[in-house]
């Protein structure tokens, strides 16, 4: 899922109904493996308290903090394009 962080908690990146399901992203499993550390993700108690009220399994569930800057290894207009020319 796409997260924005906002008041102390996570946001959908999305917006309209439903935002989180309109924030999830799917990639390949080998591209996921070779990036995944260039993003920052939701860890620790603010994942656990997303997945509780998402009701999702903490041990499946990835929530990639997204921000406006494609620095962030997000483009609006490309989506997940990790850290360009690392």
């Amino acid at each position: 899922w796409r997260g924005k962080l906002a008041d102390g908690g996570v946001t959908p990146y999305a917006l309209g109904e439903p935002a989180w399901e309109m924030s999830v992203l799917r990639v390949r499993q080998s591209w996921w493996d070779k990036h995944k550390d260039e993003f920052e993700k939701l860890d620790g108690e603010p994942l656990r308290k997303w997945c509780a009220q998402q009701h999702q399994d903490k041990d499946f569930a990835t929530v990639i903090v997204v921000t406006d800057c494609a620095a962030c290894g997000y483009s609006a207009n490309e989506g997940l394009i990790g850290m360009m020319g690392e």
